[in-house]
């Protein structure tokens, strides 16, 4: 292996581990943050930041189903069932649980 292919791929790890425990970090933070905007009464607050705002989000979590696939498949391969029926038979069966979390979204 040449020196600057071994230099790109010491620089990519490099940068792989930096972003690794930076995503560590912003979770954590997030965690932080849910109690103090409740606490503070906050929860329907846009936090504006110029490219980006914070908000503080609520969304239920069906055992990690993505109801997109869900809908997908349906529509492919069984076009004839009722959709909306069949979606909540199958997440009624999940163990379902709220979360709650900061979203980071970027301003068009």
């Amino acid at each position: 292996m040449d020196a600057a292919t071994k230099a790109k791929l010491t620089d990519l790890y490099n940068h792989s581990s930096t972003k690794d425990k930076l995503v560590k970090e912003i979770d954590q933070l997030k965690k932080e943050l849910v109690p103090l905007i409740k606490k503070n009464g906050l929860t329907q607050k846009k936090f504006d930041f110029g490219d980006k705002f914070l908000r503080y989000k609520t969304f239920t979590d069906h055992g990690s189903i993505s109801q997109k696939l869900l809908r997908d498949v349906l529509d492919t391969y069984y076009p004839s069932v009722n959709k909306q029926e069949f979606m909540q038979r199958v997440l009624s069966m999940r163990n379902s649980k709220t979360k709650e979390t900061i979203d980071v979204i970027n301003k068009k």
